[in-house]
């Protein structure tokens, strides 16, 4: 046996180990979720207080719109704002495209992977070159 093949045996031997101290480490977490009294408590406990903070939470922002809608108010207490939030909504990417062509050229991206995939795939692009390169692989089923 050469040293290679001492090598794949003992990495073969430790991807075992490290798959079944893994599945007995998430077994034993499963165990303990699924029978110890105090963390399913305590799970249930923390996933009711989340669902009232979310009813709460959503009960206090309608309020404070509605307030904010009637009046104008943006301060509706010391610890709840309305703020206001400019919104950006894409109406007619032509358009937009167009007029970025002519007036922003620096906000068309070069878009690597794309252009990476084309050339994989389709063929020979001006500026890229297509190598070969040499990369060891080990099976994963050894």
């Amino acid at each position: 046996m050469n040293q290679l093949d001492v090598w794949i045996y003992e990495l073969a031997k430790a991807r075992k180990y490290h798959a079944e101290q893994k599945e007995t480490a998430n077994k034993a977490i499963d165990d303990f979720k699924r029978t110890d009294p105090a963390y399913n408590t305590a799970s249930q406990n923390a996933q009711n207080a989340a669902e009232t903070i979310a009813e709460l939470e959503k009960a206090i922002k309608e309020y404070a719109l509605e307030q904010y809608k009637l009046n104008g108010a943006k301060s509706i207490h010391d610890k709840v704002n309305v703020r206001i939030f400019k919104v950006f909504n894409l109406t007619n990417p032509q358009r937009v495209l167009s007029w970025v062509k002519n007036n922003l050229v620096d906000a068309l991206i070069f878009d690597e992977k794309k252009v990476k995939n084309y050339a994989m795939k389709i063929g020979a692009i001006d500026g890229i070159e297509i190598t070969e390169e040499p990369k060891a692989q080990i099976a994963s089923d050894l």
